[in-house]
């Protein structure tokens, strides 16, 4: 399932004795498709779908960060960062009442994961188009 490398020399050329592993996701692994399956739940403009969903995938210690360099005219804080579900929850109801033609365009994802911690980080990069 996972694949394990060994760094050998660290700066000072001394051998390291721990080997850090690399975890290996799988085709079929159920991570791989949670970003293209938020962004269907997003456009969808269906709130309890989109409710469902992040409270299905989104664990409530989880964080969220948006970096949305807009005009003043949106009238939207270009930094915005929460906690768990409920939050986000809000945050994306919040959009769709202020822009209900809201489209989001999957553009990057990357999914970071360790055999060390039973976490795993995905960030995913999207385009929002809308209207004011």
């Amino acid at each position: 399932m996972y694949k394990p490398y060994s760094l050998f020399d660290d700066i000072a050329g001394h051998s390291r004795s721990e080997t850090p592993e690399l975890v290996k996701v799988g085709k079929n692994d159920v991570r791989r498709h949670i970003s293209s399956m938020f962004v269907s739940a997003l456009n969808s403009g269906d709130f309890n779908q989109i409710q469902s969903f992040l409270f299905a995938f989104m664990s409530a210690t989880s964080t969220f960060f948006v970096n949305m360099p807009l005009s003043r005219e949106f009238q939207i804080s270009p930094i915005i960062a929460g906690q768990g579900p409920q939050q986000f929850t809000h945050y994306i109801l919040g959009l769709h009442v202020m822009f209900p033609d809201l489209i989001i365009k999957l553009l990057h994802t990357q999914i970071v994961t360790s055999a060390l911690i039973r976490e795993t980080k995905i960030t995913m990069d999207v385009e929002i188009c809308m209207t004011k």
